[in-house]
């Protein structure tokens, strides 16, 4: 029997620049959650499907307004959606809320005036919101950030042992040293040594990465934990390459202070299903770098004997 689920197939296909195919998604998922289905992540398929239902006012012609505003309005009411309003910003969510109110048709201006309402109350919850002045649906130069997919392997991440080697021009923004990856051994006897440039961040992906560092420093109650655990592995880890992580490392070093001195088996298990995707967004960043047509002056592969 079929799993009844919605996935990232089904809302990957609502940014189709076909009309026609837009559509039916749209159509498709609004009869699965009438029937019952729900999301095989729902944190990571709520922020996956909030970011396409804003664009969704981008297209033209636009049509199903109305049952797109309604969609969006039983995300960001739901449990997920006070997750991610609390962590992104009320701020970010209103203001994009309002560019979309700019696209839509004017009968509707009452129920978004509501939902403004609306989240505006959701967002004054108890976990320590990721302040940021960050649009969901759009980056433009220095002002938005575009709502990622998923880690593609054309972003850049390194081994969770390794510290990044980064451009002498470049200043590391939080102070990291500059070193290269470890060798890392392979089952022929060879050791592929990489050099990866460093990351630089814009200054409100920083302020991203310092409000989650600010969540877990300063818990509100211990379930804040969690939801920053959870914030991390199916946010986080979509909108930032991954070796962000090792060479700003402030959250992992967090995660590893509460995997020493927790006492709560969800917390720790919560941190190690964090470690495990981070360690698999890396190991595909190796096999990418490991592509000698991917060869350039800034980022190096070089095979040696072990």
């Amino acid at each position: 029997m079929t799993d009844r689920f919605i996935s990232s197939i089904h809302i990957e296909k609502l940014g189709h620049k076909l009309q026609e195919i837009r559509e039916r998604a749209l159509l498709n998922i609004l009869s699965k959650l009438d029937h019952g289905f729900v999301y095989d992540n729902d944190l990571a398929r709520s922020r996956e499907l909030l970011s396409k239902l804003f664009q969704w006012f981008e297209f033209k012609p636009c049509l199903y307004q109305e049952e797109v505003l309604k969609l969006i309005q039983r995300i960001l009411t739901s449990d997920s959606g006070s997750i991610l309003i609390n962590h992104y910003g009320t701020k970010t969510i209103v203001d994009e809320i309002r560019q979309m109110r700019s696209n839509m048709d004017r009968k509707l201006y009452p129920d978004v005036d509501m939902l403004l309402h609306a989240v505006e109350e959701n967002g004054n919850g108890g976990v320590p919101p990721l302040r940021s002045d960050l649009p969901l649906s759009y980056r433009s130069g220095e002002e938005g950030l575009e709502i990622r997919p998923a880690l593609t392997v054309g972003s850049t991440a390194t081994t969770i042992e390794g510290i990044i080697q980064h451009d002498s021009s470049l200043e590391p923004q939080t102070g990291v040293s500059t070193s290269k990856i470890n060798h890392v051994p392979t089952p022929d006897g060879l050791c592929i040594n990489f050099t990866l440039k460093w990351q630089p961040l814009i200054a409100s992906d920083r302020h991203v990465l310092e409000s989650i560092e600010d969540s877990l420093r300063n818990p509100t109650d211990p379930s804040s934990l969690l939801y920053s655990c959870e914030f991390f592995l199916d946010v986080m880890l979509q909108d930032f390459p991954a070796e962000v992580f090792l060479q700003r490392p402030s959250i992992v070093l967090l995660f590893l202070d509460y995997m020493r001195t927790s006492v709560s088996s969800r917390l720790t298990n919560a941190i190690l299903n964090c470690f495990i995707k981070l360690t698999k967004c890396l190991k595909t960043r190796i096999f990418y770098y490991s592509d000698p047509s991917m060869h350039n002056k800034k980022e190096k592969v070089s095979v040696m004997e072990g």
